[in-house]
């Protein structure tokens, strides 16, 4: 019996493509949705490395209990009551080079049935015994930005706003992002997980502390999410990967209100110690968009059947907790009640931060899709399980003032247990064991402080045994695994930033 999209395919008869869209809608398109666009933000781990913020990512993401600029309002909110200067203004930008390979286990052909041919790659049965080859991530370009204002209106209040992004890789184009390999020579053995996924996730945040007493103070900061996701990849009716019968699915949806709060307490026992307890928790995302679909998108005439329907999607933000605790050789004593410019009157200073990320939160994706008539009359809900584990990640790192009050260095390291279990394994994060090697500095300039900083975060390579494998590829009849393989990478990342500091505590 021949397959549905093949004889799409060769006869272009409308009432199967009538068909193939109702079956793509009952089935294959919701589960994409589900399986494709969770996006769990966490200020590291899960999707995200660690380094928000370039004083912080030269020192190996250790930066809470220090938490000296305005990037206090991500790290630790308490902080903005103990900043130098009437105010702070601050622009950090900065890139991530994020290098990810897969190697499939297999040949084109272990999982196909014999039908068809395709016009973009020729006759299968001319490569279906070939290996699969080893497939990149092309995108080099995954920046982040964080620009924030601080300001003390008194000696006890410190206030803050900013606009921050996350620490992550979130364009990803892997092979040439239109299903084949790089050189378009051969279909991309990971297409059916992802050819293109692009996260632009935007959080507005405005922080408050009050400096209950001279050795303590309290903070939180609001957050204000705003995703915008794209996703492309490849889907079947029923399970093979014969390219003659792939469909190709593009979803785009967004949530334009994902609340969150960072809070913190700052504990300064003596002038050389400060201790920090923080966590930050969120609501789930809840995204609504559209789906469009084509049909024999590898053949010499595809279909494109566009059908821009609402749907909603949930998935739980995993929450973080965690306790810094920093020690300073000082030049001189603060003054009464102030913390005093750490840049001009430390030596230097060794921090520790140890946060625990609950992403085991992240199991299950829930969509939903209202009644369609003569589509989906009854409406459909779906559940996938995504099988993530709490992760936990240990930061240590310092600055030394090699001219106090002009020129830091400073340099970190940072470790981080992996958050997916192997048979799990896929393309979209990669959240393996990390190991990160960071370093940095500031140079001030009169009232300007400019720093720039640089890491190598090494991952973990994953191999996943084919006997062990369980991410199955999104069909409406027996899906087949297909994250059997290698996978390795490794993220570079640089960042440069700039603060302003206005005048000084009244």
């Amino acid at each position: 019996m021949e397959r549905v999209v093949t004889r799409v395919t060769r006869a272009r008869s409308k009432s199967i493509h009538r068909a193939v869209l109702t079956l793509m809608l009952n089935g294959i398109v919701p589960i994409a949705l589900v399986s494709s666009l969770a996006v769990p933000k966490a200020q590291a781990g899960g999707v995200e490395y660690v380094g928000q913020g370039t004083r912080a990512l030269g020192r190996g993401g250790a930066f809470a209990a220090r938490a000296d600029d305005p990037m206090a309002l991500s790290y630790n909110p308490a902080a903005l009551s103990l900043l130098t200067g009437d105010s702070q203004l601050m622009l950090n930008v900065q890139n991530a080079f994020y290098d990810a390979c897969v190697t499939r286990e297999g040949t084109y052909g272990d999982q196909v049935e014999p039908s068809g041919v395709t016009a973009r790659f020729g006759d299968f049965d001319s490569y279906r015994d070939t290996s699969f080859p080893r497939v990149c991530q092309n995108n080099k370009i995954n920046p982040g930005l964080w620009l924030a204002y601080t300001m003390r209106p008194t000696k006890t209040i410190g206030l803050g706003f900013g606009i921050l992004t996350p620490a992550a890789a979130a364009h990803l184009i892997w092979g040439d992002g239109k299903g084949g390999t790089k050189d378009g020579s051969l279909p991309s053995p990971v297409r059916y997980q992802i050819a293109e996924q692009d996260i632009k996730l935007v959080l507005p945040t405005f922080g408050i502390s009050a400096k209950a007493a001279d050795w303590f103070s309290l903070g939180v900061s609001l957050q204000w999410g705003i995703a915008l996701l794209k996703n492309i990849n490849y889907t079947v009716i029923e399970g093979t990967e014969n390219p003659s019968e792939d469909v190709r699915t593009e979803i785009n949806v967004a949530d334009y209100f994902i609340p969150a709060a960072i809070f913190s307490a700052h504990f300064i026992p003596t002038d050389n110690i400060d201790l920090v307890v923080y966590g930050r928790i969120s609501d789930d995302i809840r995204a609504k968009g559209d789906v469009k679909v084509r049909v024999g998108d590898f053949a010499a005439s595809p279909l494109a059947l566009d059908k821009n329907d609402q749907v909603t999607l949930q998935a739980a933000e995993p929450a973080q907790f965690g306790v810094a605790l920093r020690y300073a050789s000082r030049l001189k004593a603060p003054e009464a009640g102030e913390r005093g410019d750490l840049m001009s009157e430390e030596r230097w200073d060794l921090e520790l931060d140890a946060t625990y990320l609950v992403t085991s939160q992240f199991k299950n994706i829930t969509v939903d899709i209202p009644t369609l008539p003569f589509l989906i009359p009854d409406g459909l809900k779906s559940d996938l399980r995504h099988e993530w584990q709490d992760q936990v990640s240990i930061r240590i790192g310092g600055d030394y003032n090699v001219l106090p009050g002009v020129l830091a260095l400073r340099a970190g390291v940072h470790y981080e247990t992996s958050a997916v279990s192997g048979s799990y394994m896929g393309i979209d994060f990669q959240p393996a064991q990390r190991l990160g090697l960071h370093a940095g500095l500031t140079y001030r300039v009169g009232s300007v402080d400019l720093s720039v900083a640089y890491a190598h975060i090494f991952q973990e390579t994953v191999v996943v045994p084919l006997n062990s494998a369980a991410y199955r590829q999104v069909a409406k009849f027996t899906p087949v695994v297909v994250n059997a393989g290698e996978y390795a990478s490794h993220y570079d990342v640089v960042s440069l930033g700039a603060t302003y500091r206005f005048g000084t505590i009244l």
